[in-house]
């Protein structure tokens, strides 16, 4: 047996929980889940399709396989598939639904489906797509007509498209979730809302198991009103015992289960980076699944990427764009100590409770994400170059403004016969002012504007309070006529609570002078993949320092080989998004925690790759890095280490190594080049370096190439000696 397994077993999943046909589903009909008539315990990871390019499905699938894990849950985020009412994509990239089942059922993994419609999830109003907000009464969550009707239309599309994937048709899916953390049905209402949901469901077909799931402290009152066979379940992240102790006081003879176990937490702008120690990790895990019996989905097992403008809103906060939660497997699909401790804790599970042996495959080798070099105006690597920029001038003459008698929000912008602006940024235009001393803007920003005078910044709006600013002569420019622009942003949706009014742009009236404005020019900004690849071909303006206004900056990278994974860092910028090929990798912030964005290699290219950043503000530095780690350090050791120019080498003159004239410690390891094939000497000197060591070692081998007297050779395969020292100065 030529195995790419790792364990020995012949059977996959499906082989053992299918053999003699498939006569039922996932059932909940005792304490324990079966599966097709036979016992399981579901080991589970959130993944949601929707965070990664598509390309990289089955890598973070088999990993999850590799750990241990049988089962895949992920929302679906109705606002991607929908954007314009209608207009559905269920085909394009990560869009492409029925791919990724295909791809979870070829990874041997089972599918735990959340299809919302309100997802949570960190993400853009819950998932729900904006366009709901143009109209007025919306009420999410509720039994307000419009709301059922494109929620049924939703489910009606979702779960057609869904229908074949289904376990008993011989697809992945064996469960359902509708719903998230809703809390219990208290109303008629509510009961209105579930009874459409449920209708629809049924209707469609569809014969899985179906849940919802809800918080603890709303557990017991959601059990009291759940619909009909329907399975509750529950999140946390602490006091299991405690928490499945009353799951299961509320629901006896049930199996229990955790649909979503935090191994990690989300990041907002301007906060710290959430950390979840592993050894609590490891003690929660155990009393679920030891103590407790349950089966656990982790969520995230592999967070991701908030790309584009998809990250979601809470109070007054925005998330970061990355979605790496502190994971079990990085942002970048890395292994951490918490995706080992899983894999440890699951076999030694199913050696004490002499589960049945099935095909875990090994975990596929992580690619490092590599550095393609550092970009500064004056001072840049030859493989990076600064084209020039467009001034937002530039931008604006790509776009006919809409000319509204006061400021609306983008929602209610008129761009489409029933749609306005989903996402980006709104322009908001006065024009022909004369000079004025006070502005005020009644009910402020959602979420924050930048103001500028004749093209030039004079202050920033956040929120939603009251804004008032004095100015000043020498704020104006010295022309007859003035104009005031306020660029709003969208910072991202609430992704809970109140959503029902979460429009975006200016919330009221501009006064100056305290007369009311009227007749404004808006401009939405929403920077979709057309528009960004019209602005890779205007004629820009030569690149200079110093630029006080909102401007898109145009780069180059330029890759000599297949691309690799790498990370961008913006050191000395302020704040704006980044766009590679056209695509939408995010936002930047400089207040941190995140401060590299990851770039997946599928969204690069071999030869120039055009990079465009919008900043909002301006740069102090201009500088750009591309980074093969996420720690954010800018200078190599060569750079370090001979800044100034090389005067000397490594001297042992004192108790001290220095290297040209700098003190050094030596962290170095072994590496004997004749011992591997050259084509790997990359890789185990990025990991060499990623370990943290500075230095390599290695001898020659005399008699590899000296084999016959005075016949040398140095140039073969992994006898070539000079190829080898510049692979170790690479790295």
């Amino acid at each position: 047996y030529f195995n790419g397994q790792s364990n020995g077993a012949e059977q996959t999943n499906y082989e053992y929980y299918t053999s003699g046909g498939i006569k039922s589903g996932l059932r909940a009909d005792s304490v324990d889940f079966t599966l097709n008539g036979k016992k399981i315990t579901l080991f589970s990871g959130s993944l949601h399709y929707f965070r990664l390019p598509a390309q990289y499905w089955k890598d973070r699938l088999l990993k999850f396989r590799a750990a241990g894990l049988n089962t895949v849950q992920s929302y679906v985020a109705w606002n991607i598939h929908e954007d314009i009412p209608g207009q559905w994509d269920f085909e394009t990239g990560f869009r492409n639904l029925r791919e990724f089942l295909k791809a979870v059922k070829e990874a041997d993994m089972f599918f735990w489906f959340r299809i919302g419609p309100y997802i949570d999830a960190e993400w853009e109003l819950g998932g729900f797509p904006a366009w709901m907000l143009r109209d007025p009464k919306m009420k999410f969550k509720s039994n307000y007509k419009p709301y059922l009707n494109a929620v049924e239309a939703y489910f009606m599309k979702v779960l057609a498209l869904i229908d074949e994937f289904q376990f008993q048709k011989g697809g992945p899916i064996i469960a359902l979730q509708y719903e998230n953390e809703f809390g219990g049905i208290r109303s008629q209402g509510d009961q209105e809302y579930f009874d459409l949901m449920r209708n629809t469901i049924d209707k469609s077909g569809f014969k899985e198991l179906l849940t919802n799931c809800d918080g603890g402290t709303t557990l017991v009152t959601a059990l009291k009103t759940i619909q009909k066979g329907v399975l509750e379940t529950v999140n946390f992240n602490s006091d299991s015992l405690k928490q499945l102790t009353v799951l299961r006081q509320a629901q006896p003879n049930k199996p229990l289960y955790v649909s979503e176990f935090w191994p990690g937490w989300f990041d907002y702008w301007g906060g710290g980076h959430a950390h979840y120690d592993v050894k609590k990790f490891e003690k929660e895990v155990t009393d679920v699944v030891f103590n407790a019996n349950a089966s656990i989905n982790f969520y995230m097992f592999f967070g991701g990427t908030n790309f584009g403008f998809m990250n979601g809103g809470s109070g007054d906060k925005g998330l970061v764009t990355s979605y790496d939660y502190n994971a079990p497997l990085s942002e970048s699909g890395n292994y951490t100590d918490k995706y080992w401790k899983t894999k440890e804790l699951i076999e030694k599970f199913n050696k004490e409770r002499s589960q049945p042996k099935l095909l875990i495959p090994k975990p596929p080798t992580y690619v490092t994400p590599v550095s393609y070099g550092k970009l500064k105006v004056k001072d840049f690597d030859i493989c990076n170059t600064v084209k020039d920029y467009l001034s937002l001038e530039d931008v604006l003459t790509q776009m006919k403004p809409i000319v509204t008698e006061k400021p609306q929000h983008m929602e209610l912008l008129n761009i489409g016969s029933n749609y306005g602006q989903n996402y980006g940024f709104i322009l908001y235009r006065l024009t022909n002012l004369q000079k004025f001393k006070h502005l005020k803007l009644t009910g402020g920003a959602s979420d924050r504007g930048v103001i500028l005078v004749d093209h030039k910044e004079v202050g920033v709006v956040e929120g939603k309070k009251d804004y008032n600013q004095d100015l000043n002569d020498t704020q104006f420019a010295n022309t007859t006529t003035h104009t005031l622009d306020i660029i709003v942003e969208n910072w991202g949706r609430q992704k809970i609570g109140n959503m029902n009014i979460d429009r975006k742009g200016l919330n009221g009236d501009v006064d100056i002078d305290a007369k009311v404005a009227t007749n404004f020019q808006t401009f939405p900004l929403e920077f979709k993949e057309p528009f960004v690849k019209q602005l890779t071909q205007l004629k820009g303006k030569p690149f200079v320092e110093g630029l006080k206004s909102p401007a898109v900056y145009r780069l180059e990278l330029d890759i000599k080989d297949s691309p690799k994974d790498t990370f961008i860092r913006l050191d000395g910028w302020s704040k704006g998004n980044i766009f590679i090929n056209d695509f939408n990798i995010g936002r930047y912030y400089h207040i941190g925690p995140q401060q590299t964005l990851y770039i997946p290699a599928p969204l690069l290219k071999t030869g120039k790759n055009e990079i465009l950043v919008f900043e909002l503000h301006s740069s102090t530095a201009f500088v750009v890095y591309f980074n093969g780690q996420s720690n954010g350090a800018e200078q190599t050791n060569y750079e370090y280490y001979t800044s100034g120019g090389i005067k000397s080498g490594l001297r042992a003159d004192s108790v001290d190594f220095t290297l040209n004239g700098k003190k050094i410690t030596l962290f170095s390891g072994s590496l004997h080049y004749f011992r591997l094939p050259a084509q790997y000497w990359k890789d185990r000197l990025l990991k060499f370096r990623a370990a943290g060591l500075n230095t390599v070692q290695s001898y020659v081998a005399w008699n590899i190439h000296e084999d016959i007297p005075g016949q040398w050779d140095f140039e073969t395969g992994f006898r070539n000696l000079r190829e080898f020292l510049k692979a170790v100065k690479e790295a």
